[in-house]
Order: structure tokens, then C-alpha cells, then sequence
């Protein structure tokens, strides 16, 4: 990224970037990882997955926040997943589910647990088995047989796991202390 990182950095250059870095950086890495796995007869996991703009440099920082509400992130998560599921990878760990922006990284699908979604949140959703994501029934917060089907889900890991085509997404993390309410940790 210490390429585009400049002053003239926009929104257009830096999705095309993060694009295009999917397309052909990553997306070796995926597949040459995936060979290894399956020489050892294992299943390909993504631990930790997702976008990781920072700005600790001091470039870029309102850019790159401004990045992670642009309708863009959410297409750029789906491609990032779809991507992850044609190269033949199963467990798609997104890092994290609430987290604060910061210049140290935009990691979470949400900014905060009490948020309702985001861009990136709902594409994630977007891409549990290939259904829409998740609503409520307007102003009544009442769950829809999509959120009921979601909430079922064969396996639960911290937060959300469901069904992808080949295999699951995850949104949350297990163990970590990132988000504290108090002296009590968030998720308890």
C-alpha cells in the first residue's frame, strides 16, 4: 500500500488498489496456501480476515476512515469472500466484530457492539450461503425468518458462524479483551 499512500490518495484509487491487490496478491497467496492444505489433507482457514487500512504512518487517516462506511467496503468485502470461496478456502474468519476505528486499524464489522450494522456487517451477512442478509422488521426490531435462519446456524463461534457455500463465515472473535463495557468484558 506504501505505494498509493501519498497525498494524492482518494477513495477511487485506494478501492481500486485494495481491488486489485485481491485479484492477484492475495489471491496467489490463497491458492498457493490451499495447495499446502490439501497436501496435508486439511481444510483452508482464514483467521483474522478482512480489510487492514491503518494509518500509524499519518497518511491518509479521514480517508481511510471514511472508507470503511463507503457502500465500496461492502463490495469489496463480498469480493474479498468470494474470492476466498473459489480459491477453495472454508472458514472465513473476519477480525473482528466491534471495534472502534482508530489509526492503528479499522477492524471491526461494527465500530461498536451496539451499532446495528455497517457496509461491512451487512456484507458479511450478505454472504452467509449466498442469502441476504439479516433484517428487521421496520422500527419494531422484530427478527425476519432471514435473522431466525441466521441465528440457528450449525456451529457458533463468539459471536456469529453460519453457512457459506464452502464452508462458514464467522463475524466476532473468541477470547480477545478488545472491547471492554466497565470492568466487564463485552461480551459477558
Amino acid at each position: 500500500m506504501a505505494s498509493i499512500d501519498n497525498a494524492s490518495l482518494t477513495l477511487d484509487g485506494l478501492f481500486k488498489w485494495m481491488n486489485n491487490f485481491t485479484d492477484t496478491t492475495l489471491d496467489g497467496w490463497i491458492k498457493s496456501n490451499k495447495g499446502v492444505a490439501d497436501a496435508f489433507g486439511v481444510s483452508l482457514e482464514a483467521y483474522e480476515g478482512g480489510q487492514s487500512l491503518t494509518a500509524t504512518n499519518g497518511l491518509n487517516e479521514s480517508l481511510k476512515q471514511a472508507a470503511q462506511d463507503d457502500p465500496r467496503m461492502g463490495d469489496f468485502y463480498k469480493h474479498l469472500i468470494g474470492n476466498w470461496v473459489a480459491d477453495g478456502g472454508h472458514i472465513f474468519g473476519n477480525f473482528a466484530l466491534a471495534t472502534p476505528n482508530s489509526k492503528y486499524g479499522y477492524w471491526g464489522a461494527l465500530q461498536s457492539i451496539d451499532q446495528a450494522s455497517s457496509v461491512k456487517y451487512s456484507a458479511v451477512l450478505s454472504m452467509i450461503g449466498g442469502a441476504a442478509a439479516p433484517a428487521t422488521s421496520a422500527g419494531t426490531g422484530a427478527t425476519t425468518a432471514a435473522a431466525s435462519a441466521a441465528a440457528s446456524a450449525p456451529e457458533v463461534y463468539a459471536a456469529v458462524a453460519v453457512a457459506t457455500p464452502a464452508g462458514y463465515a464467522m463475524v466476532g472473535s473468541s477470547g480477545f479483551g478488545e472491547r471492554r463495557r466497565g470492568d466487564e468484558d463485552w461480551w459477558n
